[in-house]
């Protein structure tokens, strides 16, 4: 059962003004046409009973926007940068512009994210910044808010309606990297996971664990980094720990390219030879995978396409209030970052 919302009638009646007034203050948080004093009791009334816009039926009134927000968690990674720009580009195919924003600070600065991106009446949203365990999400459900997930997902749960969501399987492609390495002929495995409270972090590193019990590889704890991002820096941090150690493994698997990237910088400048020295793994396959000097093998999935698909799915559902998933399959794409089966099988 959904639970009751506070109403702008509800406000008015708190500070004892009209309904119209808490409107006017809403709609512009600095309006001339009310006092200063009124207008911070009206936003601090909001606050206090936690009162959010009916924005499903204010598009209503409005009909369609014709905007999509997307969340994501920063440009600053080209995972998220190529995802963008496939919604961008379908969104603009079909007649919609997009409103961007970037959630770096936690449960909080996306639940602000997201208010931002309804505060301009988007018809919907795509969301690729959120966490495992999301409570903003359950806050669009009580909205009713058109929202579609991509790249990243909740964790299961059967009290929680279905939601949308188009992105890879990131455990699968895990486990095939895990297995290609192996096949292969390695033994000596170091492993950087992402953010575990995000599902493409936690999945990506089950895959692993999983597949070395599986196929008998006796992993060690100590070789396991979990960084608090995917960004480049952390893989350069998690290198610079393994070459003190002054025995490197014989493949070092990234759980994105990004981070993976941070790790070959960090081993080039330390005169180490990728993958004469060590090789190297990532996911994700960003377009700088395939650089000289990176020349990354990885585990691919098109985020271009994912974000077109993302915008179709939004729209269909925004039309049709039917939920869908599209589970994309992942494949391995071998580039020479990672080393020949005889260097490491003797």
């Amino acid at each position: 059962m959904k639970r009751k919302s506070p109403t702008i009638k509800d406000i008015a009646a708190l500070v004892g003004v009209s309904a119209t007034t808490v409107s006017m203050v809403l709609n512009n948080p600095e309006t001339p046409r009310v006092g200063k004093e009124r207008r911070t009791q009206i936003l601090t009334a909001c606050k206090e009973l936690k009162y959010r816009p009916n924005f499903a039926a204010r598009m209503l009134q409005k009909k369609a926007s014709n905007i999509i927000g997307l969340t994501i968690e920063s440009l600053k990674n080209p995972f998220f940068s190529e995802l963008a720009q496939g919604v961008v580009q379908r969104a603009k195919e079909l007649g919609y512009s997009v409103l961007l924003s970037s959630v770096r600070g936690g449960i909080e600065d996306e639940r602000r994210c997201i208010q931002d991106l309804l505060s301009y009446g988007v018809d919907g949203l795509i969301l690729s910044s959120v966490f495992l365990d999301d409570p903003c999400i359950e806050e669009l459900f009580d909205m009713d808010v058109p929202f579609l997930l991509a790249l990243r997902q909740l964790r299961g749960t059967h009290s929680r309606p279905a939601y949308n969501f188009v992105g890879v399987d990131n455990y699968k492609g895990s486990c095939d990297m895990t297995e290609h390495l192996v096949s292969l002929g390695h033994t000596s495995f170091s492993v950087i996971a992402g953010p575990q409270n995000v599902s493409t972090g936690y999945n990506r590193l089950l895959g692993s664990l999983d597949t070395f019990e599986k196929l008998g590889i006796d992993f060690d704890k100590d070789s396991l980094c979990v960084a608090s991002d995917f960004y480049k820096e952390s893989g350069m941090t998690f290198a610079k720990e393994l070459i003190k150690r002054k025995k490197l493994p014989s493949v070092i698997v990234a759980h994105s390219d990004y981070l993976a990237i941070g790790v070959i910088v960090a081993l080039l400048e330390a005169g180490y030879k990728v993958p004469d020295d060590v090789a190297v793994v990532g996911f994700d396959n960003i377009e700088m995978a395939s650089l000289p000097g990176m020349n990354l093998t990885s585990v691919s999935h098109n985020k271009s396409e994912v974000g077109c698909s993302a915008v179709d799915l939004l729209l269909q559902t925004i039309k049709t209030k039917q939920t869908q998933q599209m589970v994309v399959n992942p494949h391995i794409i071998t580039r020479g970052s990672c080393a020949l089966p005889t260097r490491y099988s003797k």
